[in-house]
């Protein structure tokens, strides 16, 4: 692969084929060893869609060129729709996710910028590399109507202070930011305030040395020489998440495997057809069973397994295993031990499929979920589960799946029936008629109208129709109406990609029914686009997983690498939508975790305690708490272990250090609404920061050897150079006073002696400490 960069001044978050200020040009190229009829390219920077970004050949070799702004992007190249290739000369590799690699690109800097980081205090500063946008939230956001963060860009390691002359109608003031991310060859400052007054302006001054240089709509050598940036507030809309979100602890449910209440509401029939109207029969495996490898998709007795629960990718991918909501609501007490407090359900609607994305109606409950041949008592035990949860402190999401539709949905199967002549026809992007039957289509088949991917039993939605917009948001009503708190929005892109205003409208629907509503989406890369305050609340974050595998899973990171990994979150997202992202270590589209980490169940431990002492919502996909395996695929959705089955039984030490550890992040609001803030220990191995809400502070230790740490912490390094980081004022004293001899640790136990103005803390391998500090 041959990669040409070159320079556009600007930023931008996604892959786009026309230059935007500010983003780097590259060149993709991959020669495949045989013959292929097409090859796209997928990756980080285009939502990992595989029929986007299509790559000309000429004389063998495919190339696209895109514009990246500065950064790393895992990426491959997917051959003729579905062979997912990486290429052997890439910059780096990471797991995939799904037992492979990706490749890693690094796009660098401004070609003409100085490369490297600058000196500290020798006076020198670099124009060129200061920059500020108060029109883009990542540089000016509002969270309340009076409370904002500035955030500023220099040169790594070159300044000394920087501050920001704030000028209202009275007076001036002017406030310190501190430092609290270095990306490539920038280090970003930032700090939050408040304002009385609507309209104001500002000015930054950046210090070096005898050197100072003020920066307002242009960069200058005296303050009066520079015109302010002007803002009005009132002419800005505050960004809101619901608040309930930055407590949230999200248990992820996939309703047929999770839990089992009955086999009467066992489906009948699998989404396969034997012929063009008839669906294959549903062969229902015992729930401790797993299923063996065999070149028939079709389930029968012959192709399950006794003593081992995987699930063979292609003769599993269509198997039933009737898991229910009766099942659910048989575990709650279970759920309400563990001390999760909010649900997000994979489809419950009307589907063919077992994982349910192909709905037949988004208006129907599946009753294979509840009661089989009754609608109506379906949806009435739905309302009640719902209530019967939220009564315990527990809320309900459900996963919105409103690009596509099954190929069996009442709409679509009315144009199949009608043709042209169905009031439907233009529901759908039918290329020509008469459709093209599921049965009768195949590799060489390809379906004759659009779906998802390509995949001819889901059918995409024409969503610039007005009627199925009035469709969907009729749907999107009756389902709050039956009281869930939120939606997960599948393949978010696709639907933007389709209608751009889409999910702007749709917030405005929902928003406009309930503001505490929850919207989060499924968006693996970069969601800065989703999050400016118009479509989502949250996303599930994939970029703290991946970031986690890399440090407390795969030691292929340092602490500080880490720390500046989820300073870029807290740069690309609003500070209210960082409290708000599911922060996830696994779900049913990724490999399990502990299966990604070899079994190593000290790391596995070792990454959930950094995910319930960060910022953002813990998401634990069901049966990670008692340290599930499964592999790509259908492998990942084995079903829950609730008992010992002699080959494999659920790890009891393992669900009860997660629910210590649910019980730990619900007890401290630090943990859930803090601020975080870096202390530089200068050891690679172990990652400190500070979490602090009000009166509650504390101490995050985490010990990424394989050997036991000797930690010893002055005083004085907890008054961090580095900014908090957060929702709250930065303006207010930042020194903490240590006064007792021993302080508690909430995680180990026990104390640690605080003497001689040095705190001790010992640490055992891959392990960690939570100390109280006040």
């Amino acid at each position: 692969m041959a990669l040409i960069i070159t320079f556009f001044i600007g930023f931008h978050a996604q892959a786009i084929t026309e230059p935007e200020p500010g983003l780097i040009e590259v060149e993709f190229s991959y020669e495949p060893p045989i013959a292929v009829d097409e090859v796209y390219l997928a990756g980080e920077f285009n939502d990992w869609n595989p029929q986007r970004t299509l790559m000309e050949e000429e004389d063998g070799v495919y190339r696209i060129t895109v514009h990246l702004e500065p950064g790393e992007y895992e990426y491959k190249f997917v051959i003729d729709g579905t062979n997912w290739q990486t290429p052997e000369d890439a910059d780096d590799y990471a797991p995939d996710g799904f037992g492979g690699e990706n490749a890693v690109i690094r796009v660098g800097e401004v070609d003409d910028a100085p490369e490297g980081p600058g000196s500290r205090g020798d006076g020198e500063i670099t124009k060129d590399l200061l920059h500020h946008n108060n029109s883009d939230h990542r540089y000016f956001n509002l969270m309340t109507d009076n409370k904002f963060s500035f955030r500023f860009q220099t040169r790594k390691e070159e300044v000394e202070e920087v501050k920001v002359h704030i000028l209202d109608v009275n007076n001036e003031r002017i406030e310190e930011l501190k430092p609290f991310m270095i990306y490539e060859n920038g280090e970003y400052y930032r700090a939050v305030t408040e304002i009385d007054y609507d309209k104001f302006s500002y000015v930054f001054e950046i210090i070096d040395g005898s050197n100072t240089l003020y920066y307002g709509e242009e960069a200058g050598q005296e303050f009066d020489d520079v015109e302010p940036i002007s803002v009005d507030l009132s002419e800005l809309d505050v960004f809101e998440t619901p608040e309930w979100s930055y407590d949230a602890i999200f248990y992820q449910i996939f309703p047929d495997r999770f839990a089992k209440g009955s086999s009467d509401n066992d489906p009948r029939k699998i989404e396969l057809y034997q012929d063009v109207e008839t669906r294959h029969e549903s062969y229902i495996p015992d729930w401790d069973q797993g299923i063996a490898a065999s070149d028939d998709p079709v389930l029968g007795p012959d192709g399950v397994v006794d003593g081992d629960n995987s699930i063979h990718p292609e003769a599993g991918y269509f198997a039933y295993y009737g898991g229910d909501l009766l099942g659910v609501e048989e575990k709650i007490p279970y759920l309400e031990d563990l001390g999760i407090n909010a649900i997000y359900f994979n489809p419950i609607f009307k589907a063919s499929a077992y994982h349910r994305y192909n709905t037949a109606g988004f208006e129907y409950i599946d009753e294979s979920l509840v009661y089989y041949g009754d609608q109506e008592g379906s949806q009435e035990f739905f309302v009640n589960l719902v209530e019967k949860l939220d009564s315990i402190g527990i809320k309900v999401i459900l996963d919105g799946v409103f690009n596509h539709v099954g190929y069996e949905h009442w709409a679509f199967q009315d144009v199949v029936e009608h043709g042209e002549d169905s009031e439907y026809v233009d529901w759908f992007n039918i290329h020509d008629f008469p459709v093209i039957p599921l049965y009768e289509q195949s590799e060489t088949v390809e379906p004759n109208y659009d779906a998802w991917w390509g995949y001819g039993h889901m059918p995409e939605l024409n969503l610039n129709n007005p009627e199925v917009k009035e469709y969907i948001f009729e749907i999107t009503e009756q389902w709050l109406d039956a009281g869930i708190a939120g939606w997960r929005l599948d393949v978010p892109m696709d639907v933007k990609g389709t209608n751009p205003d889409f999910w702007k409208e749709w917030r405005d629907f929902v928003k406009s029914y309930d503001e505490d509503i929850y919207l989060t989406g499924e968006v693996w890369g970069n969601a800065r686009d989703y999050l400016e305050g118009d479509e989502f609340d949250a996303v599930m974050n994939y970029r703290f997983r991946d970031a986690v595998n890399n440090f407390t899973g795969q030691g292929r990171i340092t602490a500080d690498e880490f720390h500046h990994q989820m300073m870029r979150l807290f740069f690309d997202y609003p500070e209210q939508a960082v409290y708000s992202l599911q922060n996830l270590l696994g779900s049913h589209d990724t490999q399990r975790y502990l299966t990604m980490l070899d079994g190593d169940k000290d790391r596995f431990a070792l990454s959930k305690l950094l995910q319930f002492t960060y910022p953002g919502a813990p998401m634990i996909y069901y049966g990670d708490e008692i340290a599930m395996e499964g592999s790509e695929d259908p492998d990942n959705r084995r079903t829950m272990i609730w008992e010992d089955r002699g080959y494999v039984s659920p790890d009891q030490e393992m669900k009860e250090y997660v629910r210590g550890l649910i019980a730990m992040r619900n007890e401290h609001e630090a943990l859930r609404k803090g601020t975080i803030q870096l202390v530089d220990l200068d050891d690679p191995e172990i990652y400190a920061f500070l979490r602090e809400y009000q009166d509650d502070l504390l101490l995050v230790l985490i010990n990424n050897s394989a050997e036991d740490k000797e930690v010893r912490i002055k005083s004085e390094q907890l008054d961090s150079s580095y900014s908090k980081v957060g929702m709250e004022n930065t303006s207010r004293n930042n020194e903490i006073e240590l006064s007792s001899s021993a302080y508690s640790d909430i995680y180990q136990g026990g104390n640690h002696l605080f003497i001689n103005d040095i705190l001790r803390v010992d640490i055992p391998a891959l392990d960690g400490a939570v100390i109280k500090l006040k």
